[in-house]
């Protein structure tokens, strides 16, 4: 792999280091050398695909059992329901309990994911599952996790989380989805850009790095900005309407995603990706994140000033946005100067 001495204690990453980083060894070129058809494979492939259909069967299963009391609803959120995972993929669900779902809209409830109530929540899934006969081994709590999580595997396998009462995160992984649905090739891009900062070991939210949400904020806006995509929100509006019950919304979201045809076809990766990319590495060479929001709900950039690399999520907080890396911003401007400089050599 390509490693970096200075990034190796990444979670004290200063300013300082951000411009050294810059100036470090530079990395191969990835977009000249790389093997289109090996990500084509991880997006797409038949084990890819045939790992999706495990989680699937293992995601109806968890939620058969939870939802037969009729007290919550489980939602999947995360690679697996956006339609990124690979073969090495695990479950995310959100467990929404009715008596905190029914009257909810988007940005009332995400107030409380930390508080006693979700807790008692968590060990109350925890033990039901424990009595399922579908896990392998006991589930694990982790009750002092920013986001607190019940963590178990099944018997065939596949390891998930589950956490408590975040409906915006169902919000936002839809708009994914749906990006990801009407541009299949925005899959690719994102694994490409997942492997360029788990290169310069930039990757990793338990470090304090980025996740993958932040990737696909980036690629969301990214497409959008760029006219590849219409603006999402605005086009299918019925399907994000906060003012509706997200639970009517889930009628939409079953009813509609089911017909979506996408817009380009992901044939042939050798012809669009290397194009793709280098239109991704174009439009974020060009931007200076120390300067801007990052808007992925329409696309649009708008003036700031700021330390933090601020990717505005239509159904989050609208200040501060979704990451928290530390000077995120001037990280991903030596990301992309780099890949910038890469793609020239």
């Amino acid at each position: 792999g390509m490693s970096c001495g200075i990034l190796t204690r990444i979670r004290y990453f200063t300013l300082v280091e951000a411009r050294r980083f810059d100036a470090t060894k530079p990395m191969v070129s990835r977009v000249r050398k790389n093997n289109w058809n090996e990500l084509a494979h991880l997006s797409y492939g038949k084990k890819t695909i045939e790992h999706r259909l495990k989680l699937e069967k293992a995601f109806n299963n968890i939620r058969d059992f939870l939802e037969k009391k009729k007290e919550m609803r489980v939602c999947a959120i995360g690679s697996y329901f956006v339609g990124a995972s690979t073969p090495f993929s695990d479950l995310d669900l959100v467990l929404i309990p009715h008596n905190l779902g029914k009257e909810k809209k988007s940005g009332e409830l995400n107030a409380g994911s930390n508080d006693a109530k979700n807790k008692r929540h968590l060990y109350a899934v925890a033990s039901r599952l424990e009595k399922s006969g579908i896990l392998q081994k006991k589930p694990f709590i982790l009750s002092h996790a920013r986001i607190p999580i019940v963590n178990a595997r099944t018997r065939s396998g596949i390891d998930f989380d589950v956490q408590v009462g975040n409906i915006d995160t169902i919000y936002s992984s839809h708009l994914v989805k749906l990006s990801f649905q009407l541009d299949p090739r925005q899959i690719l891009v994102y694994h490409w850009l997942r492997r360029s900062i788990e290169g310069y070991n930039l990757f990793g939210g338990k470090f304090g790095m980025f996740t993958s949400f932040h990737l696909y904020m980036l690629i969301l806006h990214f497409a959008q900005a760029t006219g590849i995509l219409p603006n999402i929100m605005e086009e299918y509006s019925r399907l994000f309407d906060t003012q509706s019950n997200w639970m009517e919304l889930e009628v939409n979201w079953r009813e509609e995603q089911s017909r979506f045809s996408p817009l380009y076809s992901m044939e042939d990766p050798n012809s669009w990706a290397p194009l793709l990319v280098d239109q991704l590495i174009s439009y974020y060479g060009k931007v200076d994140f120390t300067q801007v929001e990052i808007d992925a709900g329409k696309g649009e950039l708008r003036e700031r000033s700021t330390n933090q690399l601020l990717l505005i999520d239509p159904f989050f907080d609208q200040n501060i946005g979704v990451c928290k890396v530390n000077n995120g911003a001037a990280i991903m401007n030596a990301v992309f100067t780099k890949l910038m400089k890469n793609r020239l050599e």
